[in-house]
C-alpha cells in the first residue's frame, strides 16, 4: 500500500480515521479495525509459510499473460497457464501488481479489477496455507510469519486481539468466505469510469457522483442473514392506531435490522382486506387488517393496529 495524505495526523486515528469515516457513510457499513499493508508483507508472508497454491482460471484459454518486466528477474512480470500453480512470495507479488494493461496481455479483460480478484484469491490461499498443519507445527514458520506481520503491517487491533482473530480465522472454512465486486454485482456494472478535472482517471457510481445507495443496498444484501434484507426488500409502516409516533417507532426498530424503509404514514379510518395482485405484499406483522392501496411500490409492509 501506499501512504498519502489521507495518512496525516491530528484526525481521529490518523488519516485511517478519516478514511473510516468516508467509507462508513459511503458504504453503509461499519468497520471497527484497520491494518495499513504494504506489499512486501505480501512478498514475505508466503516465502515464511514456503509459498501459496492457487488455481489459475481465466476466461483466455492461455491463462495469464503481463509482460511488463520484473525487473528482479528479467523476466514477464506474470505467465502463467489456466490450472493449479504453486507460487514463491515473488510470484505472488507480481501477480498482485498486474492488471495487463501493456500491448499484447491477455487475461484480464477487466484490468485492475482482476488485479484485485487476483489478490483477494492469494490472500485467501495465505490464510490457508498459514493455518495448515505445515505451518502450525513448525515454530520456525509461525516466527517468521509473525515477524513479518510486526514489520509491514500497522493496525490498531492489541496484541491480544490479533492473537484471537487468528484462532478465528483458522476455524473458518475457506468456502465461507465471499468476495464481492462492484464492476459485476449480480451481473451489473455499480461503478463507471470518470475523468477528474486533474485529468486522473477515476471510478465513481454508476448512479452518480455521490450516489451509493446502489453500493449501499448490494453490500447489505450479501451480507445479511436476515432474508428479508437479502431480497432488498422496500417496506412501508402504516400506523393504523390512534397513538402518534408507533409508525416511525416501527420504522427505527427496523432500520436497526437494516430492513430498507421507504415510506412511513397512517393506514387512515376506512380498511378492509384487500389482495394486491400486481406485486405480492408480504406482511411483517399481520393484525387483521391491511388498506386497499393502488399498484403497490414496495415488497413488504408491517401494519400497526
Amino acid at each position: 500500500g501506499e501512504q498519502n495524505n489521507f495518512y496525516s495526523p491530528g484526525l481521529p486515528r490518523g488519516g485511517m480515521g478519516q478514511l473510516e469515516q468516508v467509507l462508513e457513510k459511503n458504504l453503509g457499513i461499519d468497520i471497527n479495525y484497520y491494518a495499513l499493508v504494504n506489499y512486501n508483507a505480501l512478498k514475505e508472508s508466503v516465502d515464511s509459510v514456503g509459498g501459496i497454491d492457487v488455481v489459475i482460471n481465466s476466461k483466455d484459454p492461455r491463462g495469464l499473460y503481463d509482460p511488463n518486466i520484473d525487473w528482479s528477474t528479467r523476466k514477464p512480470l506474470v505467465k502463467l497457464t489456466n490450472g493449479p500453480h504453486h507460487l514463491t512470495g515473488q510470484q505472488a507479488l507480481n501477480l498482485a501488481r498486474a492488471r495487463g494493461d501493456s500491448y499484447n496481455s491477455y487475461g484480464f479483460p477487466a484490468s485492475d479489477f482482476d488485479r484485485t480478484a487476483n489478490q483477494r484469491m492469494m490472500l485467501v490461499a495465505l490464510k490457508n496455507k498459514a493455518t495448515s498443519s505445515s505451518v502450525l507445527a513448525n515454530p520456525a514458520k509461525l516466527a517468521d510469519l509473525s515477524d513479518v506481520v510486526g514489520k509491514n503491517v500497522q493496525t490498531d487491533l492489541k496484541a491480544a486481539q490479533v492473537k484471537r482473530l487468528y484462532t478465528i480465522v483458522k476455524k473458518i472454512d475457506s468456502n465461507n468466505i465471499k468476495s464481492l465486486s462492484l464492476n459485476n454485482a449480480n451481473g451489473v456494472d455499480l461503478l463507471k469510469s470518470y475523468t477528474a478535472p486533474g485529468g486522473q482517471s477515476t471510478l465513481i457510481p454508476a448512479a452518480g457522483i455521490d450516489d451509493y445507495s446502489a453500493i449501499q443496498s448490494f453490500i447489505l444484501q450479501q451480507s445479511s442473514s436476515n432474508p428479508i434484507v437479502q431480497e432488498g426488500a422496500r417496506v412501508v409502516v402504516l400506523n393504523g392506531t390512534d397513538t402518534d409516533g408507533l409508525g416511525t417507532l416501527q420504522k427505527n426498530n427496523l432500520s436497526k435490522q437494516k430492513i430498507r424503509v421507504i415510506k412511513v404514514g397512517d393506514a387512515g379510518t376506512t380498511l378492509q382486506k384487500v389482495k394486491c395482485l400486481p406485486l405480492e405484499v408480504y406482511l411483517v406483522r399481520i393484525m387483521d387488517i391491511i388498506t386497499p392501496l393502488p399498484t403497490p411500490t414496495w415488497d413488504f409492509m408491517t401494519l400497526i393496529s
